[in-house]
């Protein structure tokens, strides 16, 4: 996973790189610990690559935008354009 964090990265403008954490969650792909790490579900490992970058992209994007606010979704937009069909398709996979 990796490999793919180190391409998404690559798409922001951002100096420093927060640590790649694998924690199990419940509901959740990922989560962003502020400044610190993203984390991510460890049954990412089954899920397509497109859904791995998207998880990546919405952390990455929390690191300027704290709430999903419009600011939020217009970065996320920019960076991942396909997010929303990659994250219907997560959803259900998770439900």
């Amino acid at each position: 996973m990796t490999e793919r964090y180190e391409e998404v990265f690559e798409k922001f403008d951002y100096d420093h790189k927060p640590r790649l954490e694998i924690k199990k969650m419940q509901k959740r792909w990922g989560s962003y610990t502020r400044g610190r790490s993203i984390i991510l579900n460890p049954l990412l490992i089954h899920a397509s690559k497109d859904c791995i970058d998207y998880v990546i992209a919405h952390g990455l994007c929390h690191m300027k935008h704290k709430n999903h606010d419009k600011q939020f979704y217009k970065l996320l937009g920019a960076k991942y354009p396909k997010w929303e069909k990659v994250k219907e398709k997560l959803e259900l996979r998770l439900s």
